[in-house]
């Protein structure tokens, strides 16, 4: 509407100024010079091209405007989409700082760990192995092949440091488990140098006896000597009736064993 009421106003003065033109210097109607009705025509049609002209000119320049101040508010929004944008990464970088500063400390904890892990590691495989030896003579073979299979983790290279630590604890954690087993199996052992055959009783690792597959005679293992001795045959009964609770063929009840003192 502001570019129709500018290109009225302009062709009201243009038709003004050109018929003011017209007038200039004009002779009064009595007088001989006077403009031809073509010429005044001519001038006309002048003013009407102008005019025209001058309104395309408007309303290209209008388009021109319109497209300008939507270009400038497109910018204004990008720019406040950047200064966002450079707020945010800001606050990225200085997070990323924070987490590359708790990465390096870890790394450096890491490190000492490792320096005083791996040898630890291969000080409680010598201890568990001089404790299996020393232990009651239980599952020996695959116990010992246990250490074996730890030995042989600790010197892989290609092994981690936390696959060897995992494994170490494996270990022990079995090894744990034993002390709170009761079981029975049958075994050939050697009584005064004798082979026979016996069903040995474990009472975790507090001691281990053994009655004979006839029930006539009874001993336990002895540490000190590392032998088995022979016990007094009124304990025959006790460990055979202690035997069938432990595979549950019996109700538990008391049962008087021969254990002794217990180590501190």
């Amino acid at each position: 509407m502001k570019v129709k009421t500018v290109t009225l106003l302009f062709a009201a003065v243009l038709f003004v100024f050109g018929y003011s033109h017209l007038c200039v210097g004009a002779e009064p109607v009595s007088s001989a010079k006077r403009l031809s009705p073509s010429v005044v025509q001519s001038r006309m049609l002048n003013n009407i091209s102008l005019q025209k002209k001058i309104n395309k000119i408007g309303n290209k320049w209008a388009v021109k405007r319109a497209v300008l101040l939507q270009h400038i508010q497109q910018m204004k929004e990008q720019d406040l989409w950047l200064e966002h944008q450079i707020k945010q990464y800001k606050a990225y970088i200085k997070e990323e700082r924070q987490t590359i500063a708790e990465l390096h400390r870890r790394q450096q904890i890491l490190s000492h760990i490792n320096m005083v892990l791996d040898p630890y590691l291969d000080s409680v495989t010598d201890r568990l192995s001089m404790f299996i030896k020393s232990d009651l003579p239980f599952l020996k073979e695959a116990r010992e092949a246990r250490v074996n299979f730890l030995r042989h983790s600790l010197d892989d290279y290609n092994t981690g440091l936390g696959e060897r630590l995992r494994r170490v604890l494996h270990a022990l954690e079995i090894e744990s488990k034993y002390g709170m087993e009761i079981t029975s199996y049958e075994q050939d052992i050697k009584i005064n140098g004798r082979p026979t055959d016996v069903r040995i009783l474990r009472l975790g690792r507090v001691a281990m006896f053994f009655v004979t597959l006839d029930g006539q005679e009874a001993g336990k293992f002895d540490k000190q000597s590392g032998k088995w001795v022979l016990l007094p045959s009124k304990y025959a009964q006790a460990i055979d009736t202690t035997i069938e609770i432990s595979q549950r063929k019996m109700a538990a009840k008391l049962v008087d064993l021969p254990i002794g003192r217990l180590e501190k």
